[in-house]
């Protein structure tokens, strides 16, 4: 689908949306929006942090885009992967364009993933790595790279020991394990734990409790390759529990 767009005080746009799905199990969408703007900006008070002796009377027309990339696709019954991609021109883009009070400085956002399912749970593995503009300036279009998360993985299972009538007994765990690093230098792991049990009776005729336990157990570390002797390591271990009588009228 292709749209012509007009934005008041600001000029026309195009808007091209295109969906596919080449087979069976596939599906996807491709987004692209672009304004042309009729008046130069005001270097002035749109530049941010930079001098407004720095920006070129080239740049004070900038492109204003937006591009996303979604792709869905099943591998076989029990796996499939999933690829996104969101790239905007501009930090003040979703506010002008896609009317955002308060933005996020969110310039190129990428992930892929894939997912395998089980009777019991599923599995992932994953890639991911968000960017940033330095602040909210048009601009200003510095760009600062984030981490890159790869690989990522993450799991659930569950498990009912036993089930008579209205009690139930039943148990989760789930967590994660990443590596990131930087164009910086910087790099870390982080390690995740969740055990819980899960525990549902009957109280009276008409009442059923549940009593939740749980535990998380997480272990992070980071280091600057550029400083020597730079590691940093955080551990903590969480249990809490939650309890809960309902009945239905």
């Amino acid at each position: 689908t292709l749209t012509y767009d007009w934005v008041e005080r600001r000029g026309p746009g195009l808007r091209l949306d295109y969906q596919y799905a080449f087979k069976k199990g596939m599906r996807g969408e491709i987004m692209y929006h672009e304004f042309f703007e009729r008046d130069p900006r005001d270097p002035e008070n749109e530049s941010g942090s930079l001098s407004a002796d720095e920006i070129k009377s080239s740049e004070l027309h900038p492109n204003r885009y937006k591009f996303n990339f979604n792709h869905n696709q099943q591998l076989d019954e029990q796996s499939n992967v999933i690829a996104s991609l969101l790239v905007y021109s501009d930090s003040q883009y979703q506010r002008e364009y896609e009317m955002i009070e308060k933005p996020s400085l969110t310039a190129q956002n990428f992930s892929a993933n894939i997912n395998r399912q089980f009777t019991k749970g599923s599995i992932s593995l994953s890639v991911f790595q968000t960017r940033e503009f330095s602040e909210l300036a048009l601009l200003n279009r510095n760009i600062n790279s984030g981490p890159i998360y790869f690989p990522a993985i993450s799991f659930q299972f569950s498990e009912t020991f036993w089930k008579l009538d209205r009690t139930i007994v039943s148990g989760a765990i789930s967590g994660y394990l990443e590596r990131w690093k930087t164009n910086e230098g910087t790099s870390g792991e982080g390690v995740s734990l969740s055990p819980g049990l899960k525990s549902k009776f009957p109280v009276f005729r008409h009442f059923d409790a549940i009593i939740n336990i749980n535990e998380k157990y997480s272990r992070t570390r980071s280091r600057d390759h550029n400083v020597p002797g730079s590691e940093n390591e955080v551990v903590y271990q969480i249990l809490y529990g939650k309890a809960k009588i309902w009945t239905t009228l």
